[in-house]
């Protein structure tokens, strides 16, 4: 708490300014995964919501919730007296084992949803709650299959794979793998597609590629294991300048590269967030404060629930779409 003054001066004067002005508080609810640890990401969405509403005549007061993935009748309780305490937003949570839960709640409180994560259930749920006439809470902020399947598609094409391997982690990304896919002709490029498992199994599964003598991948996993999968290709020599990669996730950039330093394989990712853009540079440079000079420093605005450890930088995009309209 030793450096509150310093970030309040040097990251909230739309604070400061709100204050003097008597500006409306609006409550929204953000459910964080326990799962997580990360506190400069929730300092960071702090200096968001300060950035981002410095100039106008709203503050954002967040109600966090940590909650474990099983928690769903916890979940579904708290979820349930979100109207008593005037949420005018829903901002997660990351997990589908409680989203449903939330997801329906927040519908039946007609309190808007946004959701960062591919929901393969969301649309069933759309098309069943559209029907009718219903007005739709819930929204979506990760891209469209349809759209992440013309990307990939187009890479693909471009990139002239005659054939490839998908390495993907789990059921969740054999199902969007699958659903990217299917709509290939019989005369593109022939698929095989690999179960990565326990990281345990990396080097047999990689030596058993390795034999294909395949050049090409997609690989499709989290965030924090691609280096993992990468390293020990590297170790089974299948990142050398003729083999090719194609990551599916859209953190990838995020990443510490240099582990990799030396590596000649074509390696390509997606990526939503553009440095270069102003909103972008700006909320960076705030970052930068918050981790230099405050490490403990929470906003005044908070209302924890629990410990807050977690916060998804993808959320940056959930809370610059949220139109607040008096």
């Amino acid at each position: 708490m030793t450096n509150l003054v310093v970030l309040v001066v040097l990251a909230s004067i739309g604070c400061v300014t709100a204050v003097k002005h008597e500006r409306k508080v609006i409550n929204i609810a953000v459910f964080l995964d326990s799962d997580e640890q990360n506190e400069i990401s929730i300092l960071a969405l702090s200096s968001i919501i300060r950035t981002v509403y410095s100039r106008t005549n709203y503050l954002l007061r967040p109600i966090i919730h940590r909650m474990h993935k099983y928690e769903v009748f916890k979940t579904g309780q708290i979820a349930c007296s979100l109207l008593q305490e005037g949420v005018a937003a829903i901002f997660g949570p990351e997990s589908q084992d409680i989203n449903e839960i939330v997801q329906s709640i927040s519908t039946s409180l007609q309190i808007p949803q946004f959701q960062t994560f591919w929901n393969s259930k969301l649309k069933a749920y759309h098309d069943h709650r559209g029907h009718g006439g219903n007005e739709l809470y819930t929204f979506n902020l990760y891209p469209s299959p349809t759209n992440l399947a013309k990307a990939l598609a187009t890479l693909v094409r471009e990139n002239d794979w005659k054939n490839y391997i998908v390495m993907y982690e789990n059921d969740e990304g054999l199902l969007r793998l699958q659903e990217a896919l299917k709509h290939r002709s019989t005369q593109e490029a022939a698929v095989v597609f690999k179960k990565l498992g326990d990281k345990e199994n990396y080097r047999s599964m990689l030596k058993e590629i390795k034999r294909t003598g395949m050049l090409h991948f997609i690989l499709d996993c989290e965030t924090e294991n691609i280096l993992d999968v990468l390293k020990e290709a590297k170790e089974q020599k299948l990142l050398t300048e003729f083999h090719s990669y194609i990551l599916t996730s859209l953190d990838a950039h995020t990443l510490n590269w240099a582990e990799l330093k030396g590596v000649s394989s074509n390696i390509t990712a997606f990526r939503l967030v553009d440095p270069s853009s102003n909103i972008v540079k700006e909320a960076a440079s705030v970052w930068t404060l918050v981790m230099k000079y405050s490490k403990d420093y929470l906003h005044p605005y908070w209302n924890v629930s629990d410990d807050i450890d977690f916060f998804n930088s993808k959320h940056f995009s959930e809370i610059t779409s949220f139109n607040i309209k008096k």
